[in-house]
């Protein structure tokens, strides 16, 4: 079975990547800020569903890559996995929720909308600009 030290560590390590914001909680939030709270949950689900389904597929031995380097029996690989789905459940959740009752504050004056949008074109324009100007190191 996994080792309770382990399993600690697997899960503080899980919290702090999935609970940055990446582009699957962007999407999440997009989603709940556009459509609602519901529709952002419904987007946690998928993600979640996306996540298992790897889980589930490393632990059967299935990618060259990970089951040459994989040591630990399938039943803990399922267990830390779950692990990690659960853990992105609930921050994934959050930020639907949120997102979704922000979306009810916006959603009271359309201009609060508008800018919202453009602050999101701004931003994805800078982004663009910047690894254009900057260029990639690999």
């Amino acid at each position: 079975m996994v080792d309770p030290h382990r399993l600690l560590a697997l899960a503080l390590t899980a919290f702090a990547l999935i609970v940055v914001p990446g582009p699957s909680v962007l999407f999440v939030i997009s989603r709940g800020l556009v459509h609602g709270r519901r529709a952002g949950l419904a987007t946690v689900l998928g993600n979640a569903s996306g996540l298992a389904v790897q889980v589930v597929a490393v632990a059967l031995g299935l990618g060259a890559v990970v089951a040459s380097s994989v040591t630990a029996p399938p039943l803990q690989l399922l267990v830390l996995g779950a692990l990690c789905v659960a853990i992105a459940l609930v921050s994934d959740s959050a930020w639907a929720v949120t997102a979704g009752s922000a979306r009810a504050w916006l959603a009271r004056r359309p201009e609060r909308l508008a800018t919202m949008g453009g602050v999101g074109g701004v931003v994805t324009v800078g982004l663009g600009l910047r690894l254009l100007l900057t260029g990639r190191s690999d």
